[in-house]
């Protein structure tokens, strides 16, 4: 089932800290259940990166978009095993050219998370910041899509939407005493 992400997009930079700060925190635990990291000390949270993180030759924030009304995969690969990702929100630093982004997960590239965006555009001055309900959690050891919906034919031009996200990645081996 596609799970619906709720953005709230009338947020102050204070709140964004704060929500990221949160999730900060639940990633950490979810690094835990999925034994990317022991305890805290032993990972590093980081803002998530398109060249290190979401399979993109540069830092840059742009996607080249498609067709109308038609999925354009901005991102996609694999998560390591040594780090989880969680996309807690979205920046339109320019126009807003779609309507919807889709999340997907595991070797079947399998729905389960869309954010209407639409409502965005009737916000007023750029950039737009929202944040997501819920963060959209990457597990270690995982696939993952990410398409954007055009709104009408933008062939080739370019969507440039920056995603808020954190990245936990293990930093450094624990070793137990007698293994020495």
């Amino acid at each position: 089932m596609v799970k619906k992400i709720l953005v709230n997009w009338l947020v102050t930079p204070k709140q964004v800290w704060t929500y990221r700060e949160e999730v900060i925190k639940e990633l950490v635990s979810y690094a835990k259940s999925q034994d990317v990291i022991l305890d805290e000390e032993q990972g590093l949270a980081r803002e998530i990166l398109p060249s290190a993180d979401l399979g993109k030759s540069t830092d840059e924030w742009k996607v080249t978009l498609g067709a109308a009304d038609a999925a354009t995969v901005a991102y996609s690969g694999d998560v390591g095993d040594r780090k989880v990702m969680g996309i807690y929100g979205i920046v339109f630093t320019t126009g807003v050219p779609i309507y919807k982004i889709s999340f997907k997960r595991g070797s079947g590239a399998i729905p389960v998370g869309e954010v209407n965006v639409e409502d965005a555009a009737a916000l007023g001055e750029y950039p737009k910041i929202g944040i997501f309900e819920k963060p959209f959690l990457l597990p270690a050891n995982s696939k993952y899509v990410i398409e954007y919906y055009a709104k009408t034919d933008y062939s080739g031009d370019k969507a440039y939407i920056k995603l808020l996200g954190i990245t936990i990645e293990r930093l450094k081996e624990r070793y137990a005493p007698d293994s020495m």
